[in-house]
């Protein structure tokens, strides 16, 4: 009876990671566009101008801020997250995750019946899973060291979210490696490595919270392709509103283009680009008070928009506007350090 508890336990965390990896099937088809190989800049990337530079003001908060085009629910994408060229390897990593959600859960049937898994079939699984966190780890590398404003705040974005719980990609990478060597250690008959610690902080929470921090460590993007307001909306007919309108669109598509070559920029440069972009998502939150009040938000904004603030477990748009600040406060002060 304790050889099967323990085994029960031993695979509660190996569950962890097939979770881990099922989940990936839930975004991975529409956000290959984010990845890809590291772009080709030139050694001297132009520099934001200093045009309406604020540093560090204050945001807008609460019911003044509404979530339009910021942050990741941007519509207008860089080179770098338009880019397909890493489309095949995305594939073929949810390909796999979906495999080994289903076999996972074969298993997971028969512990629950009291029916141990086969050591040979653990054994290959175990293989399929580490080749999987291989091609994970190094898509988020990619991320990582991108040059592209956009890939990066992703990257930080999701850091940030790991961090609320107290986990980072470190410790989930070591988590779900420790995992593997605990399979391949069961199909030979031997006990499992020692647990390291982040796998005990997760295994210490419920199976509800352990969810949770696992798919906080999936980047995505918000998947947001379609503007916040009706097309033909009355609140846009002003030609007043439709000039401010068509100026917000071209200077935020000007600025995530040159975003494309953040990372090349130094200290200062890339501290005014933030401050820059955050002067515009400020626009933009004013811009579509007037949406709202008027009930001319698109259904198809808002529906992309709260899909992904329910993927993260984001309770509200407050709750997120406080995770985007945080993810900029981080990128600040990887400016500070360059």
């Amino acid at each position: 009876a304790a050889s099967t508890g323990c085994t029960n336990k031993a695979f509660k965390t190996v569950l962890l990671l097939v979770w881990f990896c099922s989940s990936c099937t839930g975004f991975l088809p529409s956000q290959t566009s984010l990845l890809r190989p590291l772009p080709l800049l030139s050694k001297s990337a132009p520099l934001p101008s200093l045009k309406a530079v604020k540093t560090c003001r204050p945001r807008l908060r609460g019911a003044q801020m509404v979530l339009g085009p910021i942050g990741p629910f941007v519509p207008f994408r860089s080179s770098y997250c338009e880019s397909q060229d890493v489309d095949d390897e995305m594939m073929k990593l949810t390909l796999v995750a979906s495999d080994l959600s289903v076999k996972f859960q074969a298993i997971s049937t028969g512990l629950q019946s009291g029916v141990p898994p086969n050591p040979t079939e653990v054994e290959t699984i175990a293989q399929e899973m580490e080749k999987a966190n291989e091609q994970w780890s190094i898509l988020l590398t990619r991320f990582q060291l991108s040059e592209d404003f956009q890939a990066l705040q992703l990257f930080k974005m999701t850091e940030a979210r790991l961090a609320q719980n107290g986990i980072n990609f470190a410790q989930m990478k070591a988590s779900t490696s420790w995992q593997v060597q605990a399979m391949l250690a069961y199909a030979s008959g031997k006990p499992p490595p020692p647990m390291p610690a982040e796998v005990q902080k997760i295994m210490s929470q419920s199976s509800q919270e352990s969810s949770q921090i696992m798919s906080q460590g999936m980047m995505s993007s918000s998947g947001v392709t379609a503007l916040p307001f009706k097309e033909g909306s009355k609140a846009i007919q002003s030609p007043v509103v439709q000039e401010e309108f068509r100026q917000m669109v071209a200077e935020h598509k000007s600025l995530v283009k040159l975003g494309e070559g953040y990372g090349k920029w130094d200290r200062t440069g890339k501290l005014m680009y933030i401050d820059q972009m955050e002067a515009i998502e400020d626009r933009w939150g004013i811009f579509m008070k007037r949406f709202e009040l008027m009930g001319e938000m698109n259904p198809e904004f808002v529906l992309q928009r709260d899909e992904y603030l329910k993927r993260l477990q984001i309770k509200n748009e407050q709750e997120f506007i406080n995770l985007l600040e945080e993810t900029r406060r981080i990128m600040r002060a990887d400016a500070e350090r360059t």
